[in-house]
């Protein structure tokens, strides 16, 4: 779909219902807050949903798909032990994940970049996040893992494959062009593009249906998201911590831009807009002294001289929380 034409929306719809019925959800977001129910109350403060992991900036979202890929084989191993003769599972591999790729055109070429910036010599040059994204559209359902694909053109390079492509079950569009129908639907008859607000055509099985979503009032679907059965997310799910500090603690934000930090970078965070999201609980001054020492997170990639390191939010988070406990 492009721009503007309802795929979170689309998206909140169908995540709603299947969190009432006990499933889970993984949320990989390069835009940050695609679903903002999913981590922010009403009053704008985190609060991350028990049963929501949500992976926004980029060294966490590779870590995401490639947990995805561990996941695949930890429940593949497990289902050839209880399954029977029939294909069925007589025995439980895990709560039923539902895992939201969201704006692929965004973040496939962020991860590739940042495996180019962390990968070894001896490492494959392929990201392990995409193997690990592609191995969960193969195979995933058997174990029940769901993938849902988010993206304004999802061409074979923005789903690190075609072969990843073609497994799409079922494909919805709005607001497409004749290249982006021929792309997803091949010699399906192309309809006019919905002029409609909320009006998909989804193509399943060779035939093409038009079909209407209703708007979503995400203040009642975060509500509805924790009203029927709630499965928490397991322990060691990417995503599934925030700090919940509140903000600017230390120095304020216009002090922190003050102390040279940049506007925002996907691919990590300075330490002082760490401090004024409320992740690192000090000072600018004592952030410095403490990232000289010995057991501090590691930058992500190569440290620039006049360049403020920048560094994975949620590594910077566990070292203020250990901090914390001592």
């Amino acid at each position: 779909m492009g721009t503007g034409a309802g795929k979170s929306n689309l998206a909140a719809f169908w995540l709603v219902q299947a969190l009432m019925r006990g499933d889970i959800v993984l949320i990989a977001d390069a835009k940050h807050f695609s679903h903002p129910w999913a981590f922010k109350d009403m009053d704008a403060e985190y609060g991350l949903l028990p049963n929501v992991g949500y992976a926004r900036w980029i060294p966490d979202l590779h870590d995401a798909l490639v947990w995805l890929g561990q996941e695949l084989s930890r429940r593949t191993l497990e289902a050839e032990r209880i399954i029977n003769a029939k294909g069925d599972l007589l025995g439980d591999v895990g709560p039923r994940l539902w895992i939201v790729a969201e704006e692929m055109n965004l973040a496939t070429p962020l991860l590739k970049q940042h495996w180019a910036d962390i990968r070894g010599p001896e490492q494959v040059k392929k990201s392990p996040a995409l193997t690990g994204l592609g191995a969960v559209a193969f195979a995933g359902r058997a174990v029940k893992m769901h993938l849902i694909v988010i993206g304004q053109q999802l061409t074979a390079e923005t789903l690190g494959g075609g072969s990843v492509r073609e497994n799409i079950g079922v494909r919805c569009l709005a607001r497409y062009t004749q290249n982006t129908w021929k792309m997803q639907a091949g010699d399906v008859p192309m309809p006019p593009s919905p002029s409609v607000p909320g009006r998909v055509q989804c193509i399943a099985s060779g035939g093409v249906s038009e079909t209407q979503v209703p708007l979503m009032d995400l203040e009642q679907v975060r509500e509805l998201a924790v009203a029927g059965t709630v499965t928490p997310c397991p322990d060691g799910m990417p995503g599934i911590t925030r700090s919940t500090q509140p903000a600017h603690v230390g120095v304020s934000t216009a002090a922190a831009i003050d102390m040279g930090a940049d506007l925002p970078d996907v691919l990590g965070m300075t330490l002082a807009e760490a401090i004024a999201e409320g992740i690192l609980r000090r000072s600018i001054y004592s952030a410095r002294k403490e990232a000289q020492r010995p057991g501090f997170p590691a930058p992500v990639g190569a440290t620039r001289q006049g360049v403020a390191s920048r560094y994975r939010p949620s590594e910077l988070g566990a070292w203020e929380n250990e901090r914390a406990g001592r």
